[in-house]
């Protein structure tokens, strides 16, 4: 008939052997149960499991016959594994959890063909596979992975929920560095190449949907936290030999051996997409930032060099950033030849600089200053040195002026300073939490944060061979005076509407330099102070304080020409400049001449691309007889743009470029304040403007009008004729419309005559005749055209009696008919088919004499 056998025997963990417990009841020779419970971890995370085979025998309730089921399921029995582990290299810094809690109670069996861990087909006798669901079919055959939640803490105490998938291993292959399945799980999950290319293993991503994570230890809140999008994670085996765990009893050998409750295989971070919020604020938004755990932070933590640690200058850089997963694997292998920083660019210049565009190539993150921009070999030096390099910082590109951090438009802000300590130097980046407060101001810290306040501030010294055209200045002493500083505030509120808190949304750019010159020979305008500011809300305010102009040849007359008519510029701090500044800081508009004549420092031009700054030397009126010349002024300064200049074409939906080039502005009148002259019946006018960077020349500007008065009185018959001729020229440097690049020219050339007559006789009959003419020749970007308009209108009046003819004619000849072309020929014929405005009558400066008389 057969034996009959019952038998539950346990073993403890036991090197050579998995076996944690073997049940088994035989009755009459055929089996009814059996249970092998196998010891074993979770992959990759190290949790303790066991892997269960039930056998029964159970009796088919159709057939009556009685057949062996079995099933084979995983029962968890370390649900939180804490970090470091035994043997885990760096203190557990590649991995930066301190524990892992597993919220799955149960999990459901196992399908009966297993999913290698390795790879390959499925099959029955994988030692080690991926944990999936039997009754989870996928369409196109196989089996779904379970999905296990975890609850992880960081390096801070901060909880983190994530789900993601898992295998078992073994116990004996888990705890032996020289198993050979040991070797080939790390071989395969240790390295980048499953998880770059345009087919990712999803199983080694873990999606954390924008969870702030710590990745460091932080002194100050929030130093080493980033809102995290996924990780990639992969695995490593300890830095030398383990051998397994010694048989219980036996004496120390001397050599490392695994732990018989924890594996020697440990999670790593190889990348992580994640963003950083404080630079987006205060610089811009741009591309994703991925990143990985610098190699000197793994190995040695914060403070290694002791003497930096001893000045309080260590850097505490703790990861490196790249653009992309590949990028972090080039670099992981040393691969510097392809170094891709992630780029955060200012594409409005009144968010984050006002007067600088602070662009930033951000390559790795520190605890002490917040991003460290430059390539990977710069990072090394501030790392090891303490030592930043602007130039490395703020890379100058020469032939590309846009993608170069800059002030005003083209000077590059790594060629402007001296290299420095980072404790001291740099620009810093700060993101603190607003706490409530009562209405007497008191911070309440006890309660939840009602906001965050992140703050940019980078203030330096500049050297003392700026690049041109900016110019230091230096003190009796010798030492530069020159500084610039840029503070950004940016201030969100989690709730706008917590009626106990008196705090309010900030948005907020300060920005300063002073003591410098811009010297644009023959102009050089020396400043004492430019401050710009802009906040949300009130808008921008520009407060140019000018300590003098100097011109050289060929603009020396001028100079000499003040001297001889006795004008000089009024005092840097006198009460009319003063005045004037305060006037600017209000209004944010132009300002208007107070004097008749004189020479006054004033703003030629502002608003949110550019500022022009300068002096008006304005001349009195001459009247010698018959001859007058009068409202006459000449206009010498700086445009200074806040924005840098696309050499390459403009950036697309951005206001890059928008303020032009760094130039210099020279103008003997202006188109709506022409001066003025008359000899007996004659009078005119005209202007004179020309603007030059230090390129080219970028604007040239001129006009003069003629004007002919002649009256005939017969007694019987009056009569009076009008004549009036106008040329005007116009050249300037564009540029193209995105997407195309580069810059064109475009040139204006045109004149016009009008003729009016007028004939009354007796009063009772009255002839009025007016020919106007205009012929304008366009040229845009190499395609020109002649465009001709002629208009003559005749109206006769006899008593009561009235009659007007008009004849008009228009011929455009040769030239294109692109929009800029037709574009251009609109603009030309809104500027001379046109009557007489006030404008043209009274010129601002008598304007603002009129206004200033009623002022009350």
């Amino acid at each position: 008939m057969g034996a009959t056998l019952d038998f539950d025997v346990q073993w403890i963990p036991t090197v050579g052997f998995e076996l944690k417990r073997w049940e088994h009841h035989s009755w009459l020779g055929r089996d009814n149960k059996v249970v092998v419970e196998e010891y074993g971890f979770l992959f990759p995370f190290g949790h303790r499991a066991e892997l269960i085979s039930e056998t029964k025998r159970e009796v088919d309730a159709a057939t009556g016959v009685a057949y062996l089921k079995q099933r084979l399921f995983i029962r968890i029995t370390e649900r939180v594994k804490t970090y470091a582990a035994p043997f885990q290299n760096w203190g557990g810094r590649a991995f930066p959890f301190t524990d892992i809690t597993i919220k799955n109670t149960t999990l459901p069996d196992l399908p009966e063909k297993l999913d290698p861990l390795l790879g390959g087909p499925p099959d029955a006798t994988s030692p080690a596979f991926w944990i999936q669901d039997i009754n989870a079919l996928k369409p196109g055959g196989g089996h779904s992975d379970v999905v296990f939640a975890f609850v992880a803490t960081d390096v801070t105490g901060r909880r983190i929920e994530f789900t993601s998938p898992m295998a078992f291993m073994p116990a004996d292959p888990a705890r032996n560095t020289d198993d050979p399945l040991f070797k080939s799980v790390l071989g395969k999950f240790g390295t980048y190449a499953d998880i770059v290319g345009p087919e990712v293993d999803a199983r080694r991503v873990i999606d954390l949907r924008g969870q702030t994570v710590a990745y460091a230890k932080e002194e100050t809140a929030g130093t080493a936290s980033f809102p995290t999008v996924r990780w990639y994670w992969g695995v490593e085996g300890p830095q030398g030999t383990v051998l397994p765990p010694l048989e219980p009893g036996r004496p120390s050998d001397g050599k490392d051996h695994a732990h018989v409750d924890s594996p020697v295989f440990y999670p790593r971070l190889l990348a992580a997409e994640a963003q950083v919020p404080a630079v987006d604020a205060v610089i811009g938004t741009g591309g994703p930032v991925f990143l990985m755990p610098d190699p000197k932070y793994l190995e040695h933590d914060f403070g290694f060099n002791k003497a930096l640690v001893a000045a309080g200058n260590d850097p505490q850089i703790f990861v490196r950033v790249q653009d992309s997963v590949a990028a972090l694997d080039r670099l992981s292998r040393g691969d510097r030849s392809d170094d891709k920083p992630v780029r955060r660019s200012v594409e409005n210049s009144l968010n984050a600089g006002g007067v600088a565009t602070p662009h930033l190539m951000i390559g790795a993150l520190s605890a002490l200053s917040g991003p460290v921009a430059g390539p990977q070999d710069s990072i090394d030096t501030v790392r090891d040195s303490g030592k930043i390099k602007f130039d490395q910082f703020f890379p100058p590109n020469l032939k590309d002026v846009v993608s170069q951090a800059g002030l005003f438009g083209e000077i590059a802000l790594g060629l402007l300073f001296d290299d420095g300590n980072i404790k001291d130097h740099g620009p810093r980046i700060r993101k603190v939490f607003d706490y409530p407060k009562d209405a007497d101001g008191h911070v309440h810290r006890g309660y939840a944060p009602v906001g965050q306040t992140i703050t940019m501030t980078f203030e330096e010294t500049v050297t003392a061979k700026p690049p041109p055209p900016f110019k230091s200045i230096t003190g009796p002493s010798g030492g530069v005076l020159t500084r610039v500083s840029l503070v950004v505030t940016n201030q969100i509120l989690f709730d706008n509407k917590d009626a106990d808190t008196v705090d309010k949304a900030i948005a907020k750019v300060d920005a300063t330099v002073s003591d410098f010159k811009i010297d644009l020979t023959p102009i050089v305008v020396t400043f004492n102070k430019f401050v710009f500011s802009y906040q949300l809300g009130p808008g921008a305010k520009c407060d140019p304080d000018i300590k003098s102009i100097e011109l050289s040849a060929p603009l020396d007359f001028l100079s000499g020409l003040m001297k001889l008519i006795g004008l000089a510029p009024s005092g840097s701090d006198s009460a009319a400049r003063a005045g004037a500044r305060l006037a600017v800081r209000k209004t944010g508009a132009r300002l208007a001449a107070r004097k008749k004549f004189g020479l006054g420092f004033k703003i030629t031009d502002f608003d949110m691309t550019k500022i022009g700054v300068g002096v008006s030397l304005n001349f009195p009126d001459l009247a010698l007889g018959l001859f007058t010349l009068e409202g006459v002024h000449v206009d010498v300064g700086v445009i200074l743009p806040f924005q840098p200049f696309a050499l390459g074409g403009p950036v697309a939906g951005s206001v890059t470029g928008k303020g032009g080039p760094l130039r210099a502005s020279l103008g003997f009148g202006a188109p709506s304040d022409k001066f003025k002259v008359s000899v007996y019946g004659l009078g005119g006018g005209g202007h004179f403007l020309l603007e030059a960077s230090t390129r080219r020349l970028e604007k040239l500007e001129a006009s003069i009008e003629v004007i002919g008065n002649v009256s005939l009185d017969l007694v019987v018959a009056c009569g009076r004729l009008l004549i009036e001729f106008g040329v005007f020229f116009s050249m300037q440097v564009k540029e193209r419309e995105a997407p195309q690049v580069g810059t064109y020219s475009e040139v204006h050339l045109g004149g016009y005559m009008r003729a009016t007559g007028r004939l009354s006789v007796l009063g009772l009959i009255n002839i009025t005749a007016e020919l106007y003419a205009d012929i304008e020749y366009v040229n845009v970007d190499g395609v020109g055209s002649v465009w001709f308009h002629a208009h003559l209108t005749v109206s006769i009046d006899i008593t009561f009696w009235h009659v007007s003819v008009g004849i008009e004619f228009t011929k455009v000849f040769g030239g294109g008919s692109s929009p800029s072309t037709v574009a251009a020929h609109a603009s030309a014929r809104a500027l001379t088919d046109r009557s007489h405005t006030f404008g043209d009558l009274m010129s601002r400066d008598d304007w603002a004499l009129y206004c200033a008389s009623f002022a009350g």
